[in-house]
């Protein structure tokens, strides 16, 4: 499904420098999801992954705010 895939690739986004890629499918396959309860660990995973690329594209507010999203979750 597409937030697996999503989430399997933010090591590979980062290493190639695509961020804002990442962040859109993340999102998409996030929002696609949301309904979902019984993803709800690969939520967090997929949390975790876009904060981290909100991270590294310097956005740490945002960041910080889906942490918080995937923790809560947790």
């Amino acid at each position: 499904d597409s937030l697996r895939m999503a989430t399997a690739l933010m090591t590979y986004w980062e290493a190639r420098g695509q961020a804002f890629e990442g962040q859109e499918r993340l999102t998409t396959a996030l929002a696609a999801t949301q309904d979902d309860a019984t993803l709800a660990p690969l939520r967090v995973r997929a949390y975790v992954a876009l904060s981290r690329l909100y991270y590294i594209a310097g956005n740490y507010a945002e960041a910080a705010r889906l942490s918080t999203i995937g923790l809560a979750l947790a």
